[in-house]
């Protein structure tokens, strides 16, 4: 118990992040990025399969392509992660 007192002294915050969130942290930029990357991936796959690349190159996006394409990116970013 001695020691405790020591560790603490060298290390302040050594006891304040759990093993789960210290993994948190690290795996971090990780988990962004791969879920930018799947969310992007998702809504380029629905411009492809509903033929609204044409419409992207002509810059001629409407309002509702943009939230089709919103929302299933934003459905993949959560079940990405």
């Amino acid at each position: 118990m001695m020691n405790y007192g020591m560790d603490v002294q060298r290390d302040p915050y050594s006891n304040l992040l759990s093993q789960h969130e210290k993994q948190y942290a690290r795996n971090l930029p990780f988990r962004m990025g791969f879920n930018s990357f799947s969310a992007a991936l998702v809504g380029l796959y629905y411009m492809s399969r509903h033929n609204e690349v044409g419409r992207l190159k002509a810059f001629r996006v409407t309002i509702d392509v943009a939230l089709n394409v919103f929302a299933r990116s934003l459905l993949a970013f959560a079940i990405a992660d």
